[in-house]
């Protein structure tokens, strides 16, 4: 069951696969190379003090970062996220995937403007 969030809580932090998988880096890792990924399907990030986002892909600080408001109105205007940049990587683990160290601002762009899908290099991680 999904929690609900009652009018003016405070919205919840986004996951971290830290939290999720703490053994996560013990396990076997295998690089899946660039693929298509829903981005529905994007839990959260693989660490906690990466760009904060509530779990609806929000900022916390909306108008605090730059960067932030830069590549949302980018997605915003031209409907998808920014090539300049390296590639989105994405740490796939227990059918779930984590946004790694490069590209949460840009997951939260295309999640929160409704693009399905992004191009993405993933890295599983299975035990042994």
């Amino acid at each position: 069951m999904v929690e609900k969030e009652s009018a003016g809580s405070r919205p919840k932090p986004i996951r971290a696969l830290e939290d999720d998988f703490p053994d996560y880096r013990s396990m076997k890792s295998f690089e899946l190379g660039v693929r298509e990924v829903k981005t529905g399907d994007i839990a959260g990030v693989t660490r906690i003090n990466q760009p904060r986002f509530n779990s609806d892909w929000t900022p916390t600080e909306l108008g605090s970062d730059q960067r932030w408001l830069d590549v949302f109105g980018f997605v915003q205007k031209n409907s998808r996220i920014p090539e300049d940049r390296n590639p989105i990587e994405l740490v796939l683990i227990g059918g779930k995937y984590y946004v790694d160290s490069d590209g949460c601002r840009r997951v939260a762009a295309a999640h929160l403007l409704g693009l399905e899908r992004i191009t993405a290099n993933v890295i599983e991680y299975r035990k042994p």
